[in-house]
């Protein structure tokens, strides 16, 4: 019995032996693995060129098999691989002193998890050891103010001080220059109006690099003027005599800009003629013409005082015949004898008109007074249940009420029966009408709709159709 005993102790001594080594097996292969990886601004040296990178990831060392930071020449397109220095607390840094001078790297930081999943940040990051170059010059205005923006190139680190240079149009240099803000490859100086009245300066970006040595910029026109910075085309728009009027609109002072010209292009893309633009109250307009029926497209472009252009377009345009079309005027007399309702009832209601049936709902004829009526709490609507053929291009609400309001009340239309109905916009030409202008598109189904907020009383509608298929040019 003791060795029956002692025998199952042993066995249970050895199972449990088992399972706390497996246990403890398990516990050691517990890990926290990173999956996010955030690359941190590189620092340079600029005393002896060299560049700490760091990045930073969740989890913790123990979720690591390997790590590293892979460096690429972004001229040559030669890649390196350089180990961290240090990892710890989420953190790793390495120093690299065998970079080119005047190269520009692009770099990222690989992590390999014990599962051999690769984690590293969504974008590289940028280190650059060459100069400044490359130098854009870029205004904005504001209502007080004129800012001047000088993008480069490069790396800051590697400059000791930055200046603004200005010669103004008489030769003088200008001595009292606003201090400049250098951040993230963008130089910034901000020129109030009240101290700075419009005049052109020559200007360039003066600089002394870690060695001592200078370094300029290229010198570029500067104009505290209110320079235009938008240039937008407005739709052409054409004359009964076949006129053709195009129009650009700008931001800034009309008299800081020197010419405007526009030029028009056929389908082909072939130039058929330019136009010298009339520039005030900050639009250029330039009168043409006119040309055959067809597309074309057009730019409008703006000399300024300093030297600069603006520049807009080519935006697309169709000189179209008007085609032909013929009117359905559908006063009140007529829809109560072509048989529309007198009960106000939910639901569509169909009657026929001149040869078109018709569908309303909660729209009835009111014959004591003499109009059609929707409840100011009934959504109802009328639209054609029979589609115009060669589609539709206006289509006239009348109204007995001068105080509705367009927004109380909606238009849809569509193509096919089967389609579903597309929102869009009427207007309100007079304060007893609604229209919707539908001319642009080959609609052959109107709906309009009361949103259940206001009455409407109707005198009638009226519809002009096309009669004749659109050109295609």
């Amino acid at each position: 019995m003791k060795t029956k005993l002692h025998f199952l102790i042993l066995t249970l001594a050895a199972l449990a032996a088992a399972f706390t080594g497996c246990r403890k097996e398990a516990q050691a292969e517990t890990y926290y693995a990173p999956s996010e990886v955030t690359l941190q601004a590189p620092q340079l040296d600029p005393s002896d060129l060299s560049v700490t990178l760091t990045a930073v990831y969740n989890g913790d060392e123990t979720g690591i098999a390997s790590a590293e930071f892979q460096v690429t020449d972004i001229a040559t397109g030669n890649k390196s691989s350089y180990p961290a220095d240090r990892m710890e607390k989420g953190a790793a840094t390495v120093k690299i002193a065998k970079l080119e001078k005047d190269h520009d790297y692009r770099y990222n930081f690989v992590i390999v998890t014990p599962g051999q999943n690769h984690i590293q940040a969504a974008e590289d990051g940028y280190c650059s050891l060459h100069v400044p170059y490359d130098f854009v010059f870029m205004t904005q205005t504001t209502e007080t103010a004129k800012i001047l923006n000088i993008a480069f190139k490069g790396s800051a680190a590697l400059v000791r001080s930055m200046a603004l240079y200005l010669i103004s149009s008489e030769g003088q240099e200008v001595t009292d220059v606003p201090q400049i803000i250098v951040h993230d490859g963008l130089v910034k100086a901000l020129f109030r109006l009240s101290d700075w009245p419009g005049e052109l300066y020559q200007c360039r970006l003066d600089m002394t690099l870690y060695d001592g040595s200078a370094l300029s910029s290229q010198t570029e026109n500067f104009s505290t003027f209110p320079m235009p910075e938008t240039l937008m085309q407005l739709p052409v728009a054409f004359s009964a005599d076949g006129e053709w009027t195009l129009t650009a609109t700008y931001d800034g002072d009309d008299k800081t800009v020197l010419k405007a010209a526009v030029r028009i292009f056929n389908k082909a893309g072939e130039l058929v003629e330019t136009l010298t633009a009339a520039c005030a109250d900050r639009q250029a307009v330039a009168v043409s013409k006119g040309h055959d029926y067809g597309k074309y497209s057009w730019d409008c472009k703006l000399d300024l005082v300093d030297g600069s252009t603006l520049e807009a377009g080519p935006l697309s345009f169709t000189y179209a015949k008007p085609r032909e079309f013929a009117t359905l005027d559908a006063p009140y007399a007529a829809l109560v004898e072509a048989g529309i309702s007198t009960a106000d009832a939910e639901g569509p209601f169909n009657f026929t008109y001149q040869g078109y049936d018709w569908e309303v709902s909660y729209l009835r004829a009111r014959t004591d007074k003499g109009y059609l009526i929707n409840g100011s709490s009934r959504k109802g609507y009328l639209c054609n249940v029979t589609p115009f053929p060669k589609g539709i291009k206006t289509v006239y609400i009348n109204l007995t009420q001068s105080d509705r309001i367009l927004s109380n009340y909606e238009f849809y239309a569509k193509v096919n029966a089967a389609d579903e109905w597309t929102l869009v916009q009427g207007e309100q030409p007079d304060k007893k009408i609604f229209s919707l202008d539908l001319s642009d598109g080959n609609w052959h189904f109107f709906k309009f709709q009361s949103k259940g907020l206001k009455e409407i009383r109707l005198s009638g509608f009226a519809v002009e159709y096309f009669t004749e298929d659109p050109i295609d040019y």
